[in-house]
C-alpha cells in the first residue's frame, strides 16, 4: 500500500463517520453503479463555493465518486488525519500557507490553506489533489469521456476566465456584511459575526492534540490561526467590504462586456466549458447571498442575466448547488431550489429583501 493510500485511509476511516460515505454519479443525486468503488474520493461541504465548482464538474463528467461530505459546524476539516492528507497535495508542497485575508479562495493569490476543502483522491494514480482549480482541471484533464471541458483551443482563453471568478472575493462577501445595507440571508448575519475567532479557538483545539509530533503539522495549524485573525480584521473593516463589493462589480463588468464578444450563448461561444462551470457557480453564489443586484434588472448587463439564467438551467449545477440536499434555501434563487424546510424557515433563511439596483 503507498503512502497515499494509508492516508487516504486513515482519512476515510477517522474523519467521516459511516453513514456519510456515499457514491455518487450522474447528476441527480442517484448512487454509482451497485457493488462500484468509485477511484475518486472527495471531501467537500454542502455548503462552500469551491466544493461546488468540483460537484459541477463531477456532474458534467459524470464519472462514480465517493461523497465524503464533512460537517463544518463540527470542523471536521480541522482533524490532523484530515489536514495531513492535505498536506500530500502538490499544491502544499508547491505554494507556501496562506497567513494572510483578502477575501477569496485563490491558492496562487493568498496561500495553501490546508485545513479547507475540497480534497480529492485518486485512487487510481495515488494523488492528492488540493483546491478546487487544481481539483477540478485536473478532472477535466482525465475524464473527457462524457464532455471535454478543456478543449484545446481554447484552454488560455479558459485560463483566463476561470482565474477572474477564483480571484473574486466572494468569502468576503460570504462572511461579511454589505456596511450600505445587508442582503444575506438573517442566518448569516447573526451566526458569522465573530465566525473568525470562533474557528481559530476550534484550530487551537486540534493543533493542542497533536503540538510537537509533526513540524509541517503544527506550521499548518499556526498559518491558519493567523489566517483567521487576518479575516476577522477583514470583515470588520467597512471600507475592506466595499472594496471587496467594487472589486466584485468590476469582475462582473469585465465578464459582461467578453460576453457582448461571443457568438453563442456560453462565455466562450458555443461550447459549454470549465469557464462556463465557474461562472454558473459564482453567479448563483452571488444570487443567492442577494447580491444579484450587480446585474439583475441593469439594461446594460442584460446579456449577463440571460447568461446567468443559461447556467444555472445546466443539470450539473442544480445537482451541484442549487439541489444539493445539504445546501440552505434562499429567497432570491428559490425557484431553483428544492422547497423550503421547516428548519429553513426557522433558521431565517430567505427572509432577507435583496437590493434590487446597483448603487
Amino acid at each position: 500500500m503507498s503512502g497515499v493510500e494509508t492516508l487516504a485511509d486513515i482519512a476515510r476511516e477517522s474523519v467521516v463517520p459511516k453513514a456519510r460515505r456515499k457514491v455518487m454519479g450522474g447528476t441527480d443525486q442517484r448512487l454509482g453503479p451497485s457493488g462500484s468503488d468509485p477511484k475518486y474520493d472527495l471531501y467537500h461541504f454542502g455548503f462552500s463555493i469551491c466544493s461546488h465548482k468540483v460537484r459541477a464538474v463531477l456532474g458534467e463528467i459524470k464519472v462514480p465518486w465517493l461523497s465524503l461530505e464533512l460537517e463544518p459546524g463540527a470542523h471536521e476539516n480541522y482533524k490532523p488525519d484530515y489536514v495531513r492528507l492535505r498536506l500530500a497535495s502538490r499544491a502544499a508542497q508547491a505554494a507556501e500557507f496562506a497567513t494572510g485575508w483578502e477575501g477569496g479562495s485563490s491558492v496562487a493569490q493568498a496561500g495553501f490553506d490546508a485545513l479547507v476543502v475540497p480534497t480529492l483522491v485518486d485512487r487510481d494514480r495515488g494523488e492528492v489533489v488540493a483546491d478546487s482549480l487544481a481539483i477540478c482541471t485536473y478532472l477535466a484533464r482525465h475524464e473527457t469521456g462524457a464532455i471535454d471541458l478543456i478543449p484545446e483551443d481554447l484552454a488560455t482563453e479558459i485560463a483566463a476566465e476561470v482565474d477572474a471568478v477564483d480571484q473574486t472575493p466572494h468569502v468576503a462577501l460570504l462572511y461579511g456584511p454589505n456596511p450600505d445595507g445587508d442582503g444575506r440571508a438573517l442566518i448569516f448575519r447573526l451566526t458569522f459575526k465573530g465566525e473568525h475567532v470562533k474557528k481559530a479557538a476550534a484550530v487551537r483545539r486540534e493543533a493542542a492534540k497533536v503540538a510537537g509530533q509533526d513540524g509541517r503539522l503544527d506550521a499548518a495549524y499556526a498559518a491558519k490561526i493567523e489566517k483567521e485573525k487576518a479575516g476577522s480584521a477583514f470583515v470588520a473593516a467597512p471600507e475592506r467590504m466595499r472594496a471587496a463589493i467594487a472589486e466584485t462589480d468590476r469582475v462582473i463588468a469585465a465578464f459582461s462586456e467578453r460576453l457582448g464578444l461571443t457568438n453563442g450563448p456560453w462565455a466562450l461561444g458555443v461550447d459549454y466549458t470549465l469557464a462556463d462551470v465557474f461562472w454558473g457557480v459564482s453567479l448563483f453564489r452571488l444570487e443567492f447571498l442577494g447580491y444579484g443586484w450587480l446585474y439583475r434588472g441593469r439594461s446594460d448587463r442584460a446579456a449577463l442575466a440571460a447568461y446567468a439564467d443559461r447556467a444555472f438551467a445546466r443539470p450539473s449545477l442544480a445537482y451541484a448547488v442549487a439541489r444539493w440536499p445539504s445546501h440552505p434555501w434562499a429567497r432570491p434563487v428559490a425557484h431553483l431550489m428544492r422547497p423550503p424546510g421547516l428548519k429553513d424557515r426557522v433558521m431565517g433563511f430567505g427572509s432577507h429583501t435583496p437590493k434590487t439596483a446597483a448603487a
